[in-house]
């Protein structure tokens, strides 16, 4: 693993949970890049809904940042 990855990590909420319940979890999830995404509809509702969410901030930050939004401003849904 390189340390360094740790000095332009971004901490969301959901990686600071990850570390406190489990830090063999945190580093294998977000410092080693290892997924262990379970099949199933629900679980794939849950990866796209983050997904969504996460392109949403994205643009927000872009917005009100004054860039421009790119690709992300073809998004129907994003749009609504």
């Amino acid at each position: 693993m390189d340390i360094r990855k740790l000095e332009y990590f971004y901490y969301s909420q959901n990686s600071i949970n990850a570390f406190i319940k489990c830090p063999l979890k945190f580093r294998l999830k977000y410092l080693e890049n290892l997924s262990w995404k379970r099949e199933g509809s629900i679980e794939e509702n849950y990866y796209e809904n983050i997904k969504q969410g996460l392109d949403f901030h994205l643009i927000c930050e872009r917005y009100f940042a004054g860039i421009p939004l790119g690709k992300l401003n073809n998004d129907d849904l994003i749009k609504k």
